[in-house]
């Protein structure tokens, strides 16, 4: 499980979060909303192709995503017992519709160990 968090005095309507990851090592099985994200977004939108996914989290300008916490969780299955990075961008666009900012997270660098038996 990864958690993807943010911290933001800014009123965000909408972001988009870029993952890229090694495939022959992980497999994306799920993606949530964390804490800091408004019940009004519902489940943001994940579309994935090979090493990487796309999520986008949508709100209103009446419930923005803003403060600190838990942004998405995301659930990998480990595909292959090796090293393996996960990389996170963020793109956020404001209230009013213009962009705020973006983000790069420094590479998560996991290592996947055989299930001892």
């Amino acid at each position: 499980q990864v958690t993807v968090r943010l911290a933001t005095d800014q009123s965000i309507t909408h972001l988009r979060s870029q993952l890229r990851f090694d495939s022959s090592a992980l497999q994306l099985v799920s993606a949530s909303t964390g804490d800091l994200v408004p019940a009004a977004a519902g489940a943001p939108k994940v579309e994935t192709r090979g090493g990487g996914a796309q999520l986008d989290v949508t709100t209103t300008s009446d419930e923005p995503v803003q403060g600190s916490g838990s942004l998405m969780v995301l659930q990998f299955k480990a595909v292959a017992a090796r090293p393996a990075t996960i990389i996170a961008m963020l793109n956020v666009l404001g209230g009013t519709g213009a962009a705020v900012g973006n983000s790069t997270a420094p590479p998560l660098k996991i290592a996947i160990q055989p299930a001892s038996q």
